[in-house]
């Protein structure tokens, strides 16, 4: 056995229960000595990191599209990490069309801000097709804490390139189609009624008078002028005679009953009727979709939590339905030991009762607490209050931050 200043043998230990050494006082560094990376390791393998990290990205986006990818990152003793704390890393962008196995297309520094890390990435033509696959990786990223390196193990997201627009851009351009050709018909209606009654014309002033009114003339002195509109509607370079003009006024006329829904038109009002009332569905479903989007909130509450339950926030209104798709309660600012208490209360039959209560530790809970992860629906007011056991906390601050969309 090779001894170095005796210090081998203490290290590595005697057989018998007082080896007469002791480690209380190495700190844990994955990169450091071999005492300090055995340290690390027991942190590791017990979890006992004050290090919470959470992932948020997209599993399905549009090509063309440009979308965030990021890793949270948050201390369990004091919240978000600052910025300086934070070692960001690198990123990676791979692809694999069809079978193909994944390709690297993009690299880089990640970036960081207070308790996140980051990328913006595009998915642009030519290198993202339809229906590729997609993975985004975050290394090397390591937070400093009070007390320790927390590394964090690699982040990593997969998901499918699609072709599809969003479902309210695809509405827009339907009600804007439909909305045009509304006003198109509209325009020409009474002009076109008088043509498409005729299946033979006895007077040529019959049909020029309706032909006329379309083609622009406020007077026809011969039949040319009258045979030019005819011309310019139905795409005619020369006409032999009146009849195949009228040939294709009735081709005209298949188009116009094939738009409004009939097989034969005594009248297009009919047609514009129900062309209206299309338009009137298509921009009711606009204004749905439109709602998609839903709306953050963020705010604070100040109150004496310990003198009493005191309210936090009120979501919602009387009898309107809404869609509560996350509330988030930070209790940061409240003094470690003391014993939080977070209710929400709603009306049941036009009473308010009590529908979650849940006591968390300041110090031992996480500060931030989400008290709604998965959309519910409400249709009356979601009164969210806080009680604490510390009497220090009167004065102090808890905020939140929830998304709402109305139904």
């Amino acid at each position: 056995m090779l001894y170095i200043n005796g210090k081998l043998k203490s290290f590595i230990g005697d057989n018998n229960a007082d080896n007469g050494i002791s480690t209380s006082s190495v700190v844990s560094n994955r990169d450091g000595s071999v005492l300090e990376r055995l340290e690390w390791i027991i942190y590791d393998l017990e979890g006992t990191t004050d290090l919470d990290v959470f992932k948020d990205g997209p599993t399905s986006v549009e090509v063309g599209s440009k979308v965030t990818f990021s890793v949270s990152l948050i201390d369990r003793d004091s919240g978000s990490v600052a910025t300086v704390d934070i070692v960001p890393g690198t990123y990676t962008v791979y692809n694999a069309s069809g079978a193909s196995d994944w390709t690297s297309f993009a690299t880089g520094n990640s970036s960081e801000s207070v308790g996140l890390v980051y990328i913006d990435y595009t998915f642009a033509t030519p290198t993202w097709e339809e229906e590729d696959n997609f993975k985004v990786v975050f290394t090397g990223i390591r937070a400093t804490l009070a007390t320790q390196t927390a590394y964090v193990q690699d982040a990593i997201f997969t998901g499918r390139i699609t072709g599809e627009t969003d479902i309210e851009g695809k509405v827009d351009t339907i009600d804007g189609i439909v909305d045009a050709i509304q006003s198109t018909l509209t325009d020409v209606a009474a002009n076109v009624i008088g043509i498409t009654g005729y299946s033979t014309a006895a007077s040529l002033s019959e049909v020029a008078g309706n032909v006329i009114g379309i083609t622009g003339y406020s007077t026809s002195a011969s039949l040319s002028e009258g045979l030019a509109g005819i011309i310019n509607i139905t795409g005619y370079s020369t006409e032999a005679s009146l009849s195949d003009g009228l040939g294709g006024i009735v081709d005209i006329k298949a188009v116009v009953d094939a738009i409004t829904g009939y097989a034969t038109s005594a009248s297009l009002s009919g047609g514009l009727a129900d062309l209206v009332a299309i338009d009137t569905v298509v921009d009711a479903i606009k204004v749905s979709t439109d709602k998609q989007a839903g709306s953050v909130a963020t705010g604070t509450a100040t109150q004496n939590w310990n003198a009493a339950e005191a309210d936090i926030a009120s979501i919602g209104t009387n009898d309107t339905s809404y869609k509560l798709h996350s509330l988030i309660v930070d209790i940061n600012a409240l003094h470690v030991g003391g014993t939080v208490s977070l209710r929400m209360y709603s009306q049941i039959n036009g009473t308010e009762r009590k529908v979650y209560d849940e006591d968390f530790v300041k110090g031992t809970d996480p500060d931030g607490i989400w008290l709604v992860d998965g959309t519910v629906g409400i249709h009356e007011p979601l009164r969210v209050t806080a009680e604490s056991t510390a009497a220090t906390d009167d004065g102090a601050v808890i905020s939140y931050d929830y998304m709402l969309e109305t139904m």
